[in-house]
């Protein structure tokens, strides 16, 4: 089972060769003599994990264009506060000069 705790790539690989094993040892008679068979060994499990593996990719870049939205708009807010804190305290200094303080 720790076949499919490995990335799509090593999976694919270790099951293509456990396939190959299976197409051997099918393709024997009892005597051990080789005899021709066609047939195919379905592996849904690698397929779900290959779309998995997409679907994975995709929502990292997701998250990761998410994050460099949500660093730029704190950044915006930051920004905006300090410049209406410096505005504000202006407007108090030239109050306090025109009231003669």
């Amino acid at each position: 089972m720790d076949i499919y705790s490995q990335p799509y790539e090593q999976a694919n690989a270790e099951m293509r060769d456990i396939e190959s094993q299976i197409k051997k040892a099918l393709s024997k008679d009892l005597d051990g003599n080789h005899v021709e068979t066609q047939f195919r060994v379905m592996m849904p499990t690698l397929e779900n994990m290959q779309k998995n593996e997409y679907m994975s990719q995709m929502m990292q870049a997701v998250n990761a264009l998410l994050l460099i939205d949500m660093v730029m708009l704190s950044t915006l807010v930051i920004y905006s506060l300090m410049l209406s804190d410096v505005n504000e305290q202006t407007y108090q200094f030239a109050m306090m000069r025109a009231l003669g303080f």
